[in-house]
């Protein structure tokens, strides 16, 4: 029994001892940002298409 719980405390020691200290290169959330910066402009692209669709409607009424 005490064999078993010298190992059993060998195994977790070497378990909780092995730990990747490499840093990840980009933060997890990078994706999520970069989709929402490629809205931001697709946005700005049809809110000019919008206004110049308006400025064509507003030259043929008048």
């Amino acid at each position: 029994m005490q064999h078993a719980l010298t190992i059993l405390v060998a195994i977790l020691l070497c378990a909780c001892g092995e730990s990747s200290t490499s840093a990840p290169a980009q933060p997890v959330w990078k994706s999520q940002t970069d989709m929402l910066d490629k809205a931001r402009e697709v946005e700005g692209i049809v809110q000019d298409q919008a206004a110049e669709q308006r400025n064509q409607i507003d030259s043929l009424t008048q």
